[in-house]
C-alpha cells in the first residue's frame, strides 16, 4: 500500500514539475493502464510501482487539460462579458479597489461554473459574501510577477481553483441579484461581524479572528512579524494541528459520554459513536475555516485515521499517511500535498489512542474492560 501510494504520488508530482504538460491524447491511456495494473499488480510489485508512476502523470495531466479547455473556452470569447455569480470569499478592501474572489454560473449565454479572481475599481457598493450579482467583467489569463524564490501568486491562485482574473469596468451595469438561502461564505460573514461585536478593538482580536474562522485580515503587521520571527507564522492558517485537536475533542468529548450512559456500549462500542462525532466536530471547523487548501488536506487525513478507529482497526501513520496522499491526489492533482498537512492529525490521534489505553488499564481497570464498556 505505501509503494503503490508513493508511486502514485511521484507520477503526480512529475506532472506538476515539468514546464510544459504531456499531450492530451495519452490521456486515453488512463483506462487501459488501470487494469494492466490490476493484472499485474500481485505478480510483478516493481512493474506495477513503474506503472503507477506513469498513470499518476497521465492523471495529473488529464485533470489539467480539462481546467485549461474551460479557461480557453472563456479567454476565446469577447473580453467584456455578462457574468452572474455569487462573491465566495472574503472582500478585501483597498484604498482604490476592492478585491475578492466570484463563483460564476453563468458568463455570457453559456452556463459556467468558474471561480474568478474580481478586482472592482472606484466607488463600490456595500459587498459581502454571498452576494449574487450580474455584472459586466474583463476577462483575462492569471498574470502575475514576482523575482525567483519569491512567492508564486499565480500557483496560489491555480490551487486555489481560480483560474482566471476579471475587474469590474463599469458600476452602472451591475445588478444584486436575489441571494441564496443559505451559503457557508456569508454564514462566515455573520460570525466575522458577531466576533467583531465581541472582541471590539481588545488586544490580539485579529488573532482570534484568524484562528477561529480563518479570516486574518484584521492580524496587524507587527503581529505577523512576531510569528515570523519566532517561527510560529503556520498557526494562523488552520490545518492539521488545529483539524487534529478538534477531533480530538469530538472523540473524547463524545466518548466520555458514551461511556457514562446506561448499558450503551454494550450494544455499540464506543468507537463506533466517537469516530462519526470526531468527524462532525472537525468538519464543522473546517467550514468555518471556509474548506482552505490546507483545511481539506487535513480533513482528508483525519477522514482515514478517524475510519479507522471507527472500524476498529489498528491505526498505522505510514500506512494512513499514504491512504490519505493517495486520496488528496485523486481528489485534486493540481494541489500537491504539503509537508505537514497529515502528520500533526496522525500525531495527536495516535497520541489520543496511547491515552485511551492507559485510561482503560488505570481509570477504569479491568472489570469494565471485560464487558467492553472501553472497546
Amino acid at each position: 500500500m505505501l509503494l503503490q501510494a508513493f508511486a502514485f504520488v511521484m507520477g503526480a508530482s512529475l506532472t506538476q514539475s515539468r514546464a510544459t504538460l504531456p499531450d492530451e491524447c495519452y490521456t486515453q491511456l488512463l483506462p487501459l493502464g488501470a487494469l494492466l495494473w490490476l493484472r499485474i499488480r500481485r505478480t510483478r510489485a516493481f512493474a506495477a510501482a513503474l506503472l503507477l508512476v506513469a498513470l499518476g502523470e497521465i492523471y495529473a495531466a488529464g485533470e489539467a487539460h480539462l481546467k485549461l479547455r474551460a479557461v480557453d473556452a472563456v479567454l476565446d470569447g469577447p473580453p467584456d462579458v455578462m457574468v452572474t455569480g455569487a462573491i465566495s470569499s472574503f472582500v478585501v478592501a483597498g484604498a482604490k479597489s476592492s478585491a475578492f474572489e466570484f463563483r460564476s454560473s453563468q458568463i455570457g449565454p453559456h452556463t459556467r461554473h468558474l471561480s474568478l479572481r474580481v478586482r472592482w475599481y472606484g466607488k463600490t457598493p456595500p459587498l459581502a459574501p454571498g452576494q449574487r450579482w450580474r455584472r459586466c467583467l474583463r476577462i483575462k489569463p492569471v498574470t502575475v510577477r514576482f523575482n525567483p524564490g519569491g512567492f508564486d501568486r499565480a500557483g496560489w491562485l491555480w490551487q486555489r481553483g481560480v483560474l482566471v482574473s476579471a475587474y469590474v469596468r463599469d458600476s452602472s451595469d451591475a445588478n444584486r441579484l436575489a441571494d441564496a438561502h443559505w451559503s457557508l461564505s456569508r454564514w462566515r460573514q455573520q460570525l466575522a461581524e458577531r466576533l467583531e461585536t465581541l472582541v471590539g478593538n481588545a488586544p490580539r482580536a485579529g488573532l482570534v479572528k484568524a484562528l477561529l474562522i480563518g479570516d486574518r485580515r484584521a492580524v496587524d503587521e507587527s503581529e505577523r512579524q512576531v510569528m515570523q520571527r519566532t517561527g510560529t507564522a503556520h498557526l494562523l492558517a488552520i490545518s492539521g494541528l488545529h483539524i487534529g485537536l478538534a477531533a480530538t475533542f469530538g472523540f473524547v468529548f463524545t466518548s466520555t459520554l458514551w461511556r457514562l450512559a446506561w448499558r450503551a456500549p454494550e450494544r455499540v462500542a464506543t468507537s463506533r459513536v466517537a469516530a462519526p462525532a470526531a468527524f462532525v466536530t472537525a468538519f464543522v471547523y473546517a467550514g468555518l475555516a471556509g474548506f482552505a487548501l490546507s483545511t481539506v488536506r487535513a480533513l482528508v487525513m483525519c477522514v482515514v485515521v478517524l475510519g479507522a478507529l471507527m472500524l476498529r482497526r489498528r491505526v498505522h501513520a505510514p500506512a494512513a499517511l499514504a491512504l490519505a496522499v493517495f486520496m488528496l491526489i485523486v481528489t485534486s492533482p493540481a494541489r500537491p500535498p504539503a509537508q505537514g498537512s497529515g502528520s500533526h492529525v496522525v500525531r495527536s490521534l495516535r497520541c489520543y489512542s496511547a491515552c485511551r489505553r492507559v485510561l482503560e488499564v488505570r481509570a477504569w481497570g479491568p472489570c469494565c474492560t471485560r464487558n467492553g464498556w472501553l472497546r
